[in-house]
């Protein structure tokens, strides 16, 4: 399990990440940068305070305000903008994230991207702060 600390204007945030291995958090596409995203649009504004995340492994099991199992990454491609929301709000009634990380430009209109999938596992009080790693 890793933990991300991040620093917003509300106080420290803990997000708990399981089944994602280090070189998918040190990749090429950004996952946690991803879920960060869509965490800011779905449960509204994240004021980040600091660019730098603290990220580090823990036990599984670790407190965090946030626990979030990696399902992986695909290709996405629709009509529109809007049915990709339509499709982004049908998996979080199921308690995922779908989180577009990279986009493709298009001319025809289409909706592109490659997008990171986490489900949403444990959720802890905003005031349980998973221990300081070092």
């Amino acid at each position: 399990m890793f933990i991300a600390y991040l620093e917003t204007a509300a106080g420290q945030l803990t997000i708990g990440l399981v089944d994602i291995s280090k070189e998918e958090l040190e990749g090429p596409l950004q996952p946690l940068d991803a879920l960060v995203n869509a965490l800011a649009i779905v449960r509204g504004p994240l004021l980040l305070t600091s660019t730098h995340t603290m990220l580090g492994e823990a036990p599984l099991g670790t407190p965090a305000n946030l626990t979030f199992k990696y399902l992986g990454t695909r290709s996405v491609e629709f009509p529109s903008d809007t049915t990709f929301y339509e499709s982004a709000n049908a998996y979080l009634a199921r308690g995922i994230y779908e989180c577009p990380d990279t986009f493709t430009p298009a001319d025809d209109g289409k909706f592109r991207a490659q997008c990171e999938y986490f489900q949403l596992i444990g959720e802890e009080q905003p005031d349980v702060v998973a221990p300081t790693l070092h």
